[in-house]
């Protein structure tokens, strides 16, 4: 299968899964691959080099620094050319043609900015992902994580975000907005990057394909708890006019006394965690500034509209996950990550 889609695989410390993910993908297409690698301190550059040096259509890119998830896929997207960028994580593997479904979808509907295919559990027959679930005060929840995979939506739908794992996107969409933002580091990109899409009149859909399978762990790190928090935040001072966050203020409210009842009784340091996101919100105020003027140039959606596909509902399988602490699945648990 040859598609005008080009597949960067961000890693970071990834060399005991990079292989697996790479020879997955080549199993199922021959679109162009480019392995960015974000610094890491393990064997996944010299890794990557074996690999494109002994499969067709295989670059690696080098970063500088591990700048987050966001910043690898912007730095694969300086090196192709093709309409759209599929981005995908190391700790993934493909079962079948995921990308062909995504790419239909993309090419019968201009007004679709970005899609995510569906993700399942490495070692268990359930979902992780079917796109994302975003509330309207900045929360973002992966659609449908838990259920059993045989549960699978069989037609696309929209829905409110796409999800991290594994996405395609618009190289357009994403110059349009100027790239898919960085300063968030790690988690929340994806709540961020779907705002993003959505404020220039994109949608964004989940498209049922054969799963992709994910290595993850559902459970909350203090260092995860920080960058979620202050990522949601600032999104939210970022995209929204003062009067629709005094709107807001009774939810944003009830939910800031949630997170902090969930915080005081998980406790493993996701107190001084949240405290923390507050801390570093107000040391960012210049960053913010500059992101505000930047999405109100390429800004065309009212917050009325933009929040109009977002949802009330939280979903209670995952909440009741976190609350009882114990991971669902992966490898990763809490590995600690840095956060500059």
């Amino acid at each position: 299968m040859t598609k005008p889609v080009t597949i960067a695989v961000v890693a970071y410390n990834d060399g005991a899964v990079l292989e697996a993910c790479i020879e997955s993908l080549r199993s199922v297409s021959d679109a162009p691959i480019v392995i960015v690698d974000n610094a890491s301190d393990d064997d996944t550059l010299g890794i990557g080099r074996h690999l494109a040096a002994a499969l067709p259509a295989i670059s690696v890119v080098s970063a500088e620094r591990n700048g987050g998830y966001a910043y690898g896929a912007n730095l694969a997207r300086t090196h192709i050319d093709t309409p759209y960028l599929a981005v995908m994580n190391a700790d993934c593997v493909a079962t079948g043609d995921w990308l062909s479904p995504c790419i239909a979808a993309l090419d019968a509907d201009p007004g679709i900015g970005g899609c995510s295919p569906t993700v399942g559990l490495a070692g268990a027959a359930q979902l992780n992902a079917e796109g994302l679930s975003i509330h309207k005060t900045g929360f973002g929840f992966n659609r449908h994580l838990g259920h059993p995979l045989t549960s699978a939506a069989r037609t696309p739908s929209e829905t409110p975000g796409i999800q991290g794992t594994a996405f395609v996107v618009r190289t357009e969409a994403l110059d349009r907005i100027g790239g898919w933002y960085e300063g968030g580091f790690l988690y929340h990109e994806d709540v961020e990057l779907s705002w993003a899409l959505r404020s220039v009149g994109s949608t964004t859909w989940h498209v049922p394909t054969a799963p992709i399978l994910h290595d993850y762990t559902l459970i909350m790190s203090a260092e995860k708890f920080f960058l979620l928090e202050r990522n949601r935040i600032e999104m939210l001072s970022t995209y929204l006019h003062p009067a629709t966050l005094v709107l807001l203020g009774p939810a944003l409210l009830m939910s800031e006394a949630a997170v902090w009842a969930y915080a005081l009784l998980a406790r493993g340091g996701l107190p001084g965690a949240k405290a923390r996101s507050y801390g570093s919100f107000r040391e960012r105020r210049e960053q913010r500034r500059e992101r505000r003027a930047q999405v109100r140039a390429f800004r065309s959606v009212p917050d009325r509209e933009l929040l109009a596909s977002m949802e009330w509902r939280y979903p209670g399988r995952q909440l009741r996950t976190l609350r009882r602490g114990r991971p669902m699945q992966g490898r990763r648990g809490d590995r600690p990550m840095p956060t500059d």
